[in-house]
């Protein structure tokens, strides 16, 4: 197997590397005994591959669908359907795609593919899909032959490889999608395995023969099971051979000489609390803000309720974001400085805040339950109420936040600092946080046609975020996999099942 590996900086200074050969596929023998996987919910949108940018789909998108380029555990972006890309002017990218890839219904893999999956996501049906803003930009798409397009943008665009990541090629027995609806009942791809039907409680997939990404076994089985011990049981017993979110990361399950092995599994998120400054007067200091960090024992918190295994956080992106800034260090544990900063703020006698959370967020309750102890230590009286979510996303995208903060994951799933900022900064609709000196910083970072100095501006945003505490960075988020041990090379990269590297024993 020979993968790829790319340094997003060198994009442009590695165009002929970018043409070396890809081969995902081994020889080895395709087991007889189906691959079985438990879930929690069989996805409502089924085939279609656009419905969602978040890891609970990647397990099937991995299974069926592909994308132009690949983000990697390590957050190294590499080719995959595109063998290589080179800039073509300011705001043009030209793709070479791979020549030896085929739908599983045998349709061959060509350009006009990518052109038909972008025109989709850009009408008016797909424009609502979870992934259509990743291709927003695109203002021209030109098939230059079979295996080579041009993607133009409006503006300047050095991050579109990154934000391909996320876009995945679908075609229909009609020839190209045309509808959400024909994709949630008949979307094609070209991964290892196609679809053969889906059921209340899970659902059936079979190999492609001959596929560009080899399928460890004739059949893959999906199994919904609601509850996450009840999936951690069904591996026990060697019903499931892959248990998708069946362990909470503080229980720090010994699995010697259990039939199954534990993988951490990054999130492409950090975990903290957003301030509400909007409504919240106190939390517009600075002082305030470094106050409530300073008194935040990190570290104590985080170790405990993840055994060790989520790095703490110093900003809002994790290290295998683009531009992030190694830099930056964890604000250390120190309620003396934090009563003193508070004091001379005009808070000694401390104050109430109200925060809110996911009522499905069982890690996060602890975790903001911890914080709600430390910060009591300085008389700053943490209430936290949990709510539902779809109450949460009405807050979070229509009426803004009611309260002084909100317990979040800043979330970029094309692993771009500045993906980050968009939500919690002024150019949200309903801003919980405006900071206007953030604002110069976020434009020209997002205005910059230069990978290199992109990156570098980016993590200028970076740092101040980090120097005026736009909020608090607990840890670099993580999520568990259980697999049984007759699954050999198991890997999952950000939840995207490496179906091609395992091997089954039957």
């Amino acid at each position: 197997m020979n993968i790829f590996r790319l340094n997003s900086r060198r994009v442009l200074l590695c165009w002929a590397l970018l043409f070396a050969p890809v081969n995902l596929a081994f020889d080895t023998a395709t087991a007889e005994t189906p691959l079985r996987l438990a879930i929690g919910t069989v996805p409502a949108a089924r085939n279609n591959p656009h419905d969602s940018a978040s890891m609970t789909r990647l397990w099937l998108y991995a299974a069926v669908y592909d994308t132009l380029t690949f983000i990697t555990r390590e957050g190294d972006l590499q080719p995959w359907l595109a063998r290589g890309w080179r800039a073509d002017g300011p705001a043009s990218w030209i793709f070479d795609l791979r020549d030896d890839v085929h739908f599983s219904n045998g349709k061959p893999f060509v350009a006009q593919d990518v052109a038909d999956t972008i025109e989709y996501l850009q009408s008016d049906t797909g424009a609502a899909e979870a992934v259509a803003t990743y291709v927003s930009g695109i203002s021209n798409v030109q098939v230059i032959d079979d295996h080579t397009i041009r993607l133009t943008s409006g503006q300047p665009e050095p991050m579109l490889p990154r934000k391909l990541s996320l876009v995945r090629i679908a075609t229909t027995p009609g020839g190209k999608p045309r509808s959400r609806q024909e994709l949630i009942e008949s979307g094609i791809g070209t991964g290892p395995y196609r679809i053969e039907s889906w059921r209340a409680g899970g659902g059936s997939m079979s190999a492609v023969e001959n596929g560009w990404r080899r399928a460890p076994t004739k059949n893959l089985e999906v199994t919904s099971i609601l509850d996450p011990i009840s999936r951690r049981n069904a591996m026990t017993t060697g019903r499931v051979d892959i248990a998708a979110a069946a362990f909470q990361p503080y229980e720090a399950v010994d699995t010697s000489g259990l039939p199954y092995d534990i993988q951490v599994d990054p999130i492409p998120a950090v975990v903290g609390i957003a301030f509400n400054t909007a409504r919240n007067i106190p939390l517009r200091d600075v002082r305030v803000r470094r106050a409530i960090d300073l008194a935040i024992d990190k570290a104590t918190i985080i170790d405990t309720l993840f055994s060790g295994l989520a790095p703490l956080a110093a900003q809002p992106a994790r290290r295998e974001f683009f531009g992030f800034d190694p830099t930056l260090t964890q604000t250390p544990y120190d309620p003396e400085l934090a009563r003193r900063l508070l004091d001379e703020a005009g808070y000694a006698a401390g104050f109430e805040l109200s925060m809110t959370l996911s009522s499905g967020a069982t890690v996060w309750d602890q975790i903001f339950q911890a914080v709600a102890a430390d910060l009591r230590k300085l008389n700053v009286i943490l209430t936290i109420d949990m709510l539902p979510e779809p109450v949460l996303a009405e807050y979070h995208y229509q009426k803004g936040y009611p309260v002084d903060a909100f317990g979040t994951a800043f979330f970029a799933p094309a692993f771009d600092a500045l993906d980050v900022m968009k939500q919690h900064s002024c150019e949200w609709p309903v801003a919980w946080y405006c900071d206007p000196g953030a604002m110069p910083l976020i434009e020209v970072a997002r205005s910059e046609p230069n990978l290199e100095k992109r990156e570098e501006l980016t993590r200028a945003v970076m740092r101040y975020a980090h120097d005026t505490t736009q909020g608090i960075f607990l840890y670099e988020s993580i999520g568990l996999v259980g697999f049984n041990r007759r699954i050999k090379n198991f890997r999952s990269d950000f939840g995207f099942y490496r179906y091609e590297l395992m091997t089954v024993d039957d």
